[in-house]
């Protein structure tokens, strides 16, 4: 039987008894049927997991008694800073939950010109709370040790002006190059890389020619143009099956 993993923002020591927070607890609790002494798995993103019981159940608590840590080696070698265009609902969702399965270390939400999905300061907190729990998710159900950065989104503009350390590439539909090839002709593995992504329509050809400039890399995905959420997918497989990861 698969034991429930969880998420503690709460930084776990053996021996320790904890409350869990309200979301695990009601899915304990509401969903699993959970009882005094079933095991879990909890994480805090110090690079294990940590074997714990439930000690206690009340109304609404859950008290969790932390026993043993556990290392563990899952991180991907490469860190991948996805810059990604905010796509229309639920697909900036999927894109998130993917991406945090293949391995990303960062995530940014990038307000382009072709951007779709747009909202008013005053709501942009609710949806970031809302990706920061497609992150624990994901991570929880992937047995990722350590949650990605999730960054507030940025316009292009100013993701330009920023710049950046890492190696960069840019998908662009008709590139003169594949992603696959650059990687392969690149004259030393990179440790980090940036990979931007456009929303539904892709970058416009101003930001491409920004981009370029910026010595951002034009790559293609070969001769089909992909969807958004594909071209994600796609893309950090490749990548993270050239650095040996996948």
């Amino acid at each position: 039987m698969r034991i429930t993993r969880i998420y503690s923002a709460e930084k776990l020591i053996p021996g320790v008894i904890i409350s869990l927070e309200n979301a695990p607890t009601h899915y304990l609790m509401r969903v699993l049927r959970a009882r005094v002494g079933d095991s879990l798995l909890l994480f805090d993103g110090s690079g294990g997991d940590f074997k714990s019981i439930i000690h206690s159940i009340s109304k609404k608590e859950i008290q969790v008694k932390i026993l043993e840590f556990i290392p563990k080696i899952v991180e991907s070698p490469l860190k991948i800073h996805l810059v990604q265009g905010i796509a229309k609902g639920d697909k900036m969702d999927f894109i998130i939950q993917k991406a945090v399965e293949l391995g990303v270390t960062e995530i940014t939400p990038l307000c382009t010109e072709y951007t779709q999905s747009r909202l008013p300061p005053e709501r942009e907190a609710k949806r970031l709370a809302h990706w920061q729990g497609v992150i624990v998710s994901a991570c929880e159900q992937s047995a990722r040790t350590q949650l990605p950065i999730l960054n507030e989104p940025i316009r292009f503009a100013d993701w330009m002006n920023a710049g950046s350390v890492a190696t960069s590439f840019m998908l662009t539909p008709g590139a003169p190059q594949s992603l696959l090839t650059t990687l392969r002709s690149h004259p030393t593995a990179p440790t980090s890389i940036a990979l931007l992504i456009g929303p539904e329509g892709g970058f416009s050809p101003v930001e491409i020619a920004a981009s370029t400039a910026t010595n951002r890399i034009p790559v293609s995905l070969g001769p089909r143009i992909l969807r958004t959420e594909t071209a994600s997918i796609v893309a950090l497989s490749i990548i993270q099956a050239e650095a040996g990861d996948l």
